[in-house]
């Protein structure tokens, strides 16, 4: 378990600092790539983004399932979370929106700890939300001073809901694959 004094040091910041200068670089052109893609495939691009998603999800389970380190009901659990994911995901209005909770849980992803036997405790999980609160808000007030672009309150909740995901997703993985064990709590 890592203490506190070592959480901030468990950061693969070289990392986060990659995929965040990814997010912010393509904030000025991501609304003409989502015209350019809705050019192409209409305006059913949330039935083309949930068909996107699923297939990611279902080859990703598909690879878990071959690493053999993982049983039936542990594949089983992580595909009801999944679809729970896909369905409240595709509950958001405009598809444009979703798009933000997987770009966020990437980020969740890599801001987590690496480490074996990880655990929720408070000072992790405060430290990995408000890195991605800073990071998405950051997000947000690039695209208030772009021309072209908005800020929204709720594409910063999204943004902390993605990156919420993609922890879970994280400490539920290297959990099950070390010792088993289904999100281990520390109550520090």
């Amino acid at each position: 378990m890592l203490k506190n004094q070592d959480v901030l040091k468990s950061f693969s910041w070289k990392w986060v600092a990659l995929y965040t200068a990814f997010l912010y670089s393509t904030i000025p052109f991501a609304r003409g790539w989502l015209d350019a893609v809705k050019s192409v495939l209409g305006q059913n691009l949330g039935f083309w983004f949930n068909l996107f998603v699923v297939t990611g999800v279902l080859t990703l389970l598909g690879f878990l399932r071959l690493n053999k380190k993982f049983s039936a009901i542990q594949i089983g659990s992580l595909i009801i979370f999944f679809v729970f994911l896909i369905f409240f995901v595709s509950l958001i209005n405009i598809p444009e929106e979703r798009i933000h909770i997987f770009q966020y849980a990437g980020l969740g992803l890599l801001i987590f700890p690496f480490g074996k036997n990880l655990s929720l405790d408070k000072t992790t999980m405060a430290y990995s939300f408000g890195i991605i609160f800073l990071v998405g808000t950051g997000d947000e007030l690039i695209q208030w001073l772009l021309p072209n672009r908005v800020f929204d309150l709720r594409d910063i909740f999204f943004n902390l809901l993605g990156g919420g995901v993609g922890i879970l997703f994280r400490v539920y993985y290297f959990n099950l694959s070390s010792n088993g064990n289904l999100f281990p709590i520390s109550h520090r």
